[in-house]
């Protein structure tokens, strides 16, 4: 049981308190019992610090240390001045132990809260699409359809979704029809470039959606790109690109682009194998990843990432659309006429398996409209599935997620305050968990909040800093 005495140093940090739906309208407390403490060294049945004889007078349980159940007991509560006979004794929608964690008055609603509450919707969870394209001499015609379907089929469809996306494109920039520089250039609406009168010299221009980190993915190293590009930045020269030219130096790895608390789905597009680079397997290439930032790719048991590729290996079907699934095994043959893909990228094929992505065939580029509409509906079914919400820090300090308080009230039915679990492998019924500044409710949770539109959610998280 939480004292409110223990917990008195909380009592000036800020609430910050999100609702789904509408939030409570409740009003402000209502009067508490007249009775007060007058005989302290009474006999105290419950041990609530409330003798019996002041529990008779303030119409309290003796047999119960907190009649109202909200997680203070009667004699705390009567020492807060808040009311052992009303839960909620400001009305404002959080339990008055409650409050008690979280370091707020019991007494005045929202206190110290009023400008960092915030509305929030049942959204689905941001992703991050970080796209890694092999700009090889061999990839003119795959870089082409990239290029015309980026914008019309992956992006627009996303839009329709209403899914918080950005794509990261790793590749390099160029367009050799105009400036005689090879790589990929996406136009507008996703960046601000206008491709077909570009400067063989200039850089990318982001969109609000896209942020393009201009470096050469060559025949094999795609694996060592994604590694060793996403902190570090590129020196400026990279000897073997296909211009052989000399680009600025990028103070920043495109890790700087990525958003916390997004999913990460790769996409790779290549016509060859992992072969000869730093990191070949896939089994190397995940330990890395993993090390290399767990707020950002999680952990070997709870991944944040899905691998997605586009390679050279064997048509499931005739409808080249059609993708092969992390049930089926790697497929040992490429694609096409044995002309068109140089190797059938079995450790990619790995990378998709192991973390439940999909694998396209690469050689029928002029199909590459309905293999971008089906990554787009593979990403937004991944993320829909999620309830998680991230509260925004308020301007006077940062959020303190080891207090935390939920509950969930039905459209009818009365309110229920929501368990917290460690972690997403400790998940029950009626619980969330929280992780990296991001809470997630549990699977069993997310679907009883699915299915009752009528219901309203409420999160608040206490604040660290101490406001003057």
């Amino acid at each position: 049981m939480v004292s409110f005495r223990e917990l008195r140093f909380f009592a000036l940090a800020l609430l910050s308190s999100f609702s789904l739906a509408c939030g409570s309208d409740a009003g402000g407390g209502g009067q508490g019992p007249d009775g007060g403490i007058n005989n302290p060294d009474g006999p105290d049945r419950d041990g609530d610090g409330l003798s019996d004889d002041d529990e008779l007078a303030n119409g309290t349980d003796p047999d119960n240390p907190d009649t109202d159940g909200d997680g203070l007991s009667d004699g705390d509560e009567l020492l807060a001045g808040s009311d052992p006979l009303n839960p909620d004794t400001d009305g404002d929608g959080i339990l008055d132990g409650d409050e008690a964690l979280l370091g707020t008055d019991p007494t005045v609603p929202d206190a110290a809260c009023a400008d960092t509450s915030a509305i929030a919707t049942l959204a689905t969870r941001p992703v991050d699409i970080i796209l890694v394209i092999d700009t090889s001499s061999s990839m003119a015609g795959e870089i082409d359809a990239v290029e015309a379907n980026l914008n019309s089929n992956l992006a627009t469809q996303l839009d329709a979704s209403g899914v918080d996306y950005q794509i990261v494109l790793i590749a390099d920039h160029g367009n050799p029809d105009v400036a005689g520089k090879f790589g990929i250039c996406i136009d507008s609406p996703l960046s601000g470039n206008n491709c077909a009168t570009m400067d063989g010299n200039a850089l990318p221009v982001d969109g609000p959606r896209l942020k393009h980190y201009p470096i050469y993915v060559g025949s094999h190293d795609a694996y060592d790109r994604i590694l060793t590009d996403y902190a570090l930045g590129d020196t400026g020269i990279y000897d073997v690109a296909p211009e052989g030219g000399i680009r600025p130096a990028l103070a920043n790895g495109y890790g700087s682009f990525l958003r916390e608390g997004a999913l990460k789905v790769f996409l790779l597009v290549t016509d060859d194998d992992s072969i000869g680079a730093t990191t070949n397997s896939a089994a190397a290439f995940d330990s890395a990843l993993l090390a290399l930032d767990p707020a950002q790719f999680g952990t070997a048991d709870n991944r944040n990432y899905v691998f997605h590729n586009i390679i050279g290996m064997a048509a499931k079907s005739s409808d080249t659309s059609d993708p092969w699934l992390p049930t089926d095994p790697v497929q040992n043959a490429e694609c096409g006429n044995g002309n068109d893909a140089d190797g059938f990228g079995a450790e990619y094929q790995q990378s998709s398996i192991l973390t439940g992505g999909l694998r396209f065939p690469l050689c029928d580029n002029a199909n590459f409209d309905a293999v971008f509409q089906a990554m787009a509906v593979n990403v937004t079914e991944g993320v829909a599935l999620e309830c998680a919400y991230r509260p925004a820090a308020p301007p006077s300090g940062d959020l303190d997620f080891s207090r935390v308080v939920a509950y969930f009230t039905p459209g009818t039915g009365p309110i229920d305050k929501l368990d917290r679990v460690a972690d997403a492998g400790s998940c029950t019924d009626n619980a969330y968990f929280v992780a990296n500044g991001l809470i997630s409710l549990c699977p069993s949770t997310c679907d009883l909040v699915k299915a009752d539109p009528a219901g309203s959610l409420d999160f608040h998280v206490a604040c660290s800093a101490i406001v003057d």
